[in-house]
């Protein structure tokens, strides 16, 4: 079997250079572009549920873009939700901001339920619609940057992508973010487009096509599914790399383990051939550390080879974090990624376990909500806490 380690060395080498070319290929592609003119009124549709003690903040972050014609949705469960309150309160400040309540979903995830809720209230003077998640801060600049495609009209689907930004003392946000930052700044390529749901951007002239109420009528994922109806019908999805949204996190170890399992599990029910090639390249530094541990030929290259590529990876990380990120959710980042220069093994081992745990049951738990996954467009509501 000595093939077989040399196999697994070679491959840990080799994706360790490549992760650190496409790493460079991402900063060179969040060098300053021309911005067009904001053009078109903006429809921003916020689902939530439950407590959100972020919300007014996320609102008021969102209606001090650089964009002149805006308007927020904020769509909830229930009058009895938390976020209802809160909403409807930023509602009263500012008549740009909307509520509409969804109620409780049955057969679809519940932030499903709450988009679809608020589809309605899109209007022919909305030129764009963007869904952005109620747990993230826009910094300035956001918006302007993740409707640039579709102003420039080289697309007319957009998505950013989040990164994470740990908590002070969180243990479980700090795994999180090193286990995620690398997926944060792989380039997004339209070949393999995957949209974010916490802030895609769509043209409102190609909404009937993509029929959200049809796809969406069963579904867990908003954009896992809207990603599979967009390549069937060959609308091209546009990585934006300069929307980069902080997410900011406070997560236990075991609460960071649940979040990890369920993104890819939700990976694997929706695009099954892109979880196989992420669990491919999640699997084989572990394979390849333990064939170091074991001295098998080959591996002590390869594994200076990759800690090598880690160290100028995260370099040029931080160096792309410089240019998108600012003020506390930059000095975070940086914390984090000098924690990653000694502690990536154990990021690596977490997403691998992750990956690993994901590959079975179909059950996902989500804000407060356990689900049952009988197909990417059939789920069944197992059991629910109230929103508050």
């Amino acid at each position: 079997m000595a093939w077989l380690a040399i196999l697994i060395a070679l491959l840990w080498g080799a994706f360790s250079v490549a992760a650190t070319a496409l790493t460079a290929l991402y900063l060179h592609r969040v060098r300053p572009l021309r911005q067009p003119e904001p053009e078109g009124r903006v429809a921003v549709i916020v689902p939530v549920r439950g407590p959100a003690p972020r919300l007014p903040a996320v609102l008021d972050a969102l209606l001090r873009q650089d964009w002149p014609e805006l308007r927020l949705i904020v769509a909830v469960e229930s009058e009895a939700d938390p976020a209802h309150a809160l909403a409807a309160a930023a509602a009263a400040r500012d008549a740009r901001i909307s509520v509409v309540v969804a109620g409780e979903a049955a057969a679809r995830g519940q932030k499903v339920q709450n988009l679809l809720a608020a589809l309605p209230l899109i209007t022919p003077e909305d030129v764009f619609v963007v869904f952005f998640d109620a747990d993230a801060i826009a910094p300035p600049g956001f918006l302007r940057a993740l409707l640039r495609p579709l102003l420039f009209r080289v697309a007319d689907l957009a998505s950013g992508y989040r990164v994470v930004v740990p908590e002070p003392g969180s243990a479980g946000a700090l795994l999180v973010a090193l286990a995620d930052h690398g997926v944060s700044t792989f380039p997004r390529f339209r070949a393999i487009g995957v949209l974010s749901g916490g802030s895609t951007a769509i043209r409102t002239d190609i909404l009937p096509g993509l029929d959200l109420p049809r796809i969406w009528h069963g579904a867990l994922s908003d954009d896992l599914t809207l990603t599979r109806q967009a390549r069937s019908l060959g609308v091209a999805i546009h990585g934006v790399h300069a929307a980069l949204l902080p997410s900011p996190m406070a997560l236990s170890v075991p609460d960071a383990f649940r979040f990890g399992v369920r993104q890819l599990r939700l990976l694997r029910l929706h695009l099954p051939r892109l979880w196989g090639v992420f669990g491919l390249f999640s699997l084989v530094p572990v394979l390849g550390t333990a064939l170091l541990l074991a001295g098998a030929p080959g591996a002590a290259t390869a594994a200076l080879v990759a800690f090598v590529s880690l160290q100028l990876r995260l370099s040029l990380r931080e160096a792309i974090l410089k240019r998108l990120l600012s003020g506390e959710d930059l000095a975070r980042c940086r914390r984090a990624i000098l924690a990653g220069r000694l502690l990536s093994p154990l990021a690596i081992g977490f997403r691998a376990a992750c990956w690993v745990a994901s590959a079975v049951s179909r059950r996902i738990a989500w804000a407060g909500i356990t689900y049952e996954v009988e197909a990417p467009d059939r789920v069944r509501v197992v059991s629910r806490t109230p929103p508050g």
